[in-house]
């Protein structure tokens, strides 16, 4: 009997002081090789009069993410839930959409979130306590 890897799925948490505050977002994992043909598309850059090839850009992009998006906590304007969906995303402004998925790019990629609190900064190096004295 083999093993099988259990499904890795990435919880979202904005920050307080962001103002996407309170959004909740989970997305599964993607292959080594998904991930690397997504690189490119997380890099591009909007002209302010997109091109057809950009624009096809972003639809690719979004449904790439819109294959591992599992949930979210978004709601409307009329305080329903939004689909986890490609229809759900394409509903939103792209800039939103942009945020979460360079989130859960960096959740995947193994970029380590900050660190929970100030290191306590340990004990004096013995070394660096030795009287070093040039004769």
């Amino acid at each position: 009997m083999g093993y099988k890897r259990p499904a890795r799925v990435y919880k979202l948490v904005f920050n307080e002081d962001d103002d996407m505050a309170g959004l909740e977002v989970k997305a599964r994992s993607m292959s080594t090789g998904g991930l690397l043909d997504m690189a490119p598309l997380l890099d591009l850059q909007l002209s302010a009069s997109p091109t057809a090839e950009e624009m096809e850009s972003i639809a690719e992009l979004l449904e790439r993410f819109a294959g591992v998006l599992v949930s979210w906590n978004l709601e409307d304007d009329d305080d329903e839930p939004v689909p986890a969906t490609l229809e759900g995303l394409l509903d939103q402004d792209i800039d939103f959409v942009l945020r979460i998925i360079l989130a859960w790019a960096d959740a995947i990629s193994g970029v380590p979130a900050p660190l929970d609190g100030l290191s306590p900064g340990g004990e004096p190096s013995l070394v660096a306590s030795i009287p070093m004295d040039v004769s």
